[in-house]
């Protein structure tokens, strides 16, 4: 019969073997020989830990250190398993012990940070990497962790080195590959990022998030085609991956598949329930469905707002009023668009006019890669604010800290919205403007910003939670970008033919906007139609819009199909390739209406029953072409006809259109600020009376 020391050197040849199951039960014997063997206990727990479960492991570890407290790599190996079991504190008391015995081990004080990780510890666990690594510079674990601790804590340019470091070490090493390309991802750097995860996806094809993160940076490209085959093959190896559900909703709907989309968002949330961001994204997609009645889609807005506000609302005491004597009336801004976005173009003019006197301005800026526009901005608030990484609950003590009197969100259920910082009632006084064409369906929020043309009394007052205020002038103002070029000519008068067009994001082109828009290109001989989107320089996308509309009976050569342009006076030059601009219904654009009017290009809208399908009765009726506003498809097909068939008209608002937009209350930005402050005190004063 063995000796219990020579079945322990047989479980440690074994283990030195890779034969984990071999070496467990060798020292099962030993154990059985000799209970008290360290050495046997000790492998036991490594063994066991490695074979999946380390509850097991622990057991063995404590037995060991009952027999020999002083043994540091005893307490280390301790704290592993407790921290893979989620024990963390009490991880943390064994590493420290370990470290007190032998400060020198980097295995101890990898593990000492991977203790302090999870208990969001992150700068302490990031020092303990580093000590590691000081110990043991070609420690590729601890390269690996600190990589991901300094990327939890937005710090991607130190992180990306220690990614580097590892897949230097180890090569091809998967989660290495699928972190980095995940930084990348997280910088904008979405090229370099794809290459990465095609390089992490060959090395781990059955890992689900890899997939995923491919997926992210593909759609972020356009590149919708593979980016759904990505998220689909992450659900393949994982059913029930929640972000993959989300992610392929909303790629769906980058191509107008927004039925597709409301069933992925339906699918994450019933395994994720009280995620109110998919829950918002299926809200903002809903507005995209011509066959959802406004009432239907009201109901929609209070059931978020039932499941994840009004918890929190009936909880929060709306704070007081506050007269400060002399003092200005605190005004905040909520946005994660505080960045290159079309929420800036309307935004910016109401900072830069605010009256100083009446009002103080505070900012709060959830963005994650601030930019020029992010720069411009900030110098327009008396208070800026960077709030993210921040959770709902730190932002509304922020806001109750610095004493808000009013807080304007800017989002709606757009994605990245922080209508959950609205919920717990930061402020007194609550509004949402310009980012969403919908209601929040909240009762924490008072006031939505409108006015008559978008939201016409009684149409839609009761398809809101809040109060609808109607600034007179018009519910916004835009500002164009200070490089725009000049308009040009109509190209009609050159190509002999009119080009209509649309400069819309790819998800507004719905079925029943194509077959109305081809109905246009039918009752015009010989016209011709421009689209131009981020998404279609996707060939797959390209393809995808052809056959659409080809089912339609329009052939591609009456198409012009372009992605998009990186410079803004680039972009804004194409509008002069149209003649005539179409909105979308039933969500119709806002911004690209702007600059189709600042370029001289004339734009036809169908009006809905709906603020998201009458921005541009709006835009167009400020400017004098309320001509342009149909009431029925057959309505826009004529409209659109009867516009292209006068060229002498085309050719006098593409000289004049610059100028009546500017001298129109869409860029009267004086008048509109005005009007909004005045809604703003009335609001503030009704408060005090009460």
């Amino acid at each position: 019969m063995k000796s219990a020391e020579e079945a322990f050197h047989e479980a440690v040849c074994a283990f030195q073997e890779g034969d984990l199951e071999r070496a467990r039960s060798l020292c099962g014997n030993a154990l059985e020989i000799s209970p008290e063997l360290v050495g046997a206990l000790n492998l036991f727990g490594i063994v066991t830990h490695r074979l999946g479960n380390p509850e097991e492991a622990v057991r063995a570890f404590r037995r060991a250190l009952e027999i020999s407290p002083g043994l540091a790599h005893l307490h280390s190996n301790l704290g592993n398993s407790l921290n893979q079991v989620g024990r963390n504190a009490e991880a943390e008391q064994a590493l420290r012990e370990s470290l007190r015995l032998l400060e020198t081990s980097p295995d101890a004080w990898n593990n000492l940070g991977n203790a302090l990780r999870p208990q969001t510890r992150r700068e302490e666990a990031a020092e303990c990497y580093r000590r590691a690594l000081g110990l043991r510079p070609d420690y590729s674990e601890a390269h690996l962790n600190l990589a991901d601790t300094l990327a939890e804590m937005g710090e991607l340019e130190a992180a990306i080195p220690h990614y580097e470091e590892t897949l230097r070490l180890v090569p091809g090493h998967p989660d290495a590959l699928n972190n980095l390309g995940s930084a990348l991802e997280a910088k904008g750097l979405h090229a370099n990022a794809e290459e990465v995860l095609r390089l992490a996806v060959a090395r781990a094809p059955t890992h689900p998030r890899t997939h995923y993160n491919l997926g992210v940076a593909l759609v972020q490209q356009g590149k919708c085609g593979q980016a759904i085959r990505s998220f689909e093959t992450a659900l393949k190896f994982d059913p029930n991956f929640v972000e993959a559900h989300d992610h392929l909703g909303s790629t769906f709907s980058l191509q107008a598949r927004h039925q597709e989309a409301v069933e992925c968002y339906v699918e994450a949330l019933l395994r994720d329930p009280a995620n109110a961001a998919i829950h918002s994204n299926l809200l903002f997609v809903l507005n995209y469905l011509d066959n959802i009645s406004s009432a239907d889609l009201f109901r929609e807005h209070l059931r978020w707002a039932e499941k994840h506000a009004e918890p929190l609302s009936s909880k929060a005491a709306r704070p007081g009023r506050r007269d400060r004597q002399g003092d200005r009336v605190r005004v905040g801004y909520i946005s994660p668009d505080f960045r290159s976005h079309s929420v800036a173009f309307f935004i910016e003019p109401v900072l830069a006019l605010h009256d100083r006197s009446r009002f103080e301005i505070f900012g709060y800026s959830d963005v994650g890669r601030p930019d020029a526009v992010t720069a411009r901005l900030s110098a327009l608030a008396d208070c800026w604010r960077r709030i993210e990484g921040l959770s709902d609950e730190a932002v509304s003590e922020l806001i109750r800290a610095d004493e808000l009197d009013i807080l304007i969100d800017l989002a709606g259920h757009t994605a990245g919205n922080r209508l959950l910082v609205l919920a717990r009632r930061p402020a007194a006084l609550q509004v949402t403007w310009i980012g969403y064409p919908n209601t929040t369906g909240m009762s924490a929020v008072d006031l939505r910003i409108t006015d008559a043309w978008a939201d016409p009394p009684t149409m839609t007052d009761q398809l809101h939670a809040e109060r609808l205020v109607r600034l007179p002038s018009g519910f916004s103002c835009y500002q164009p970008p200070k490089d725009s070029p000049d308009p040009v000519p109509p190209p009609a008068l050159r190509n002999g033919f009119v080009t209509f067009g649309s400069f819309n994001n790819t998800a507004k082109l719905v079925p029943g906007v194509i077959e109305a828009w081809s109905r246009i290109l039918q009752r015009v001989p010989s016209s011709r139609l421009v689209l131009k989107a981020r998404q279609l320089a996707d060939p797959e996308t390209h393809e995808f819009f052809l056959r659409r509309f080809e089912a339609c009976g329009i052939s591609s050569d009456q198409l012009q199909i372009h992605g998009p342009t990186e410079a803004t006076p680039e972009h804004l030059a194409r509008y002069g390739e149209i003649d005539i601009a179409l909105d979308p219904f039933p969500f119709g654009g806002a911004t690209t209406t702007c600059e189709a009017l600042w370029m001289g290009a004339p734009v036809v809208t169908l009006a809905g029953e709906r603020h998201a399908s009458r921005v541009g009765c709006s835009l167009l009726n400020r400017v004098g072409l309320s001509d342009l506003v149909a009431d029925s498809v057959e309505g826009l097909v004529e409209t659109a006809a009867s516009l292209a068939e006068d060229l002498d008209r085309l050719s006098r608002l593409r000289g004049e259109l610059r100028e009546r937009t500017r001298s129109s209350t869409v860029m009267d930005a004086a008048k509109v600020t005005l009007e909004f402050e005045a809604a703003l005190l009335d609001e503030w004063a009704r408060i005090g009376r009460a």
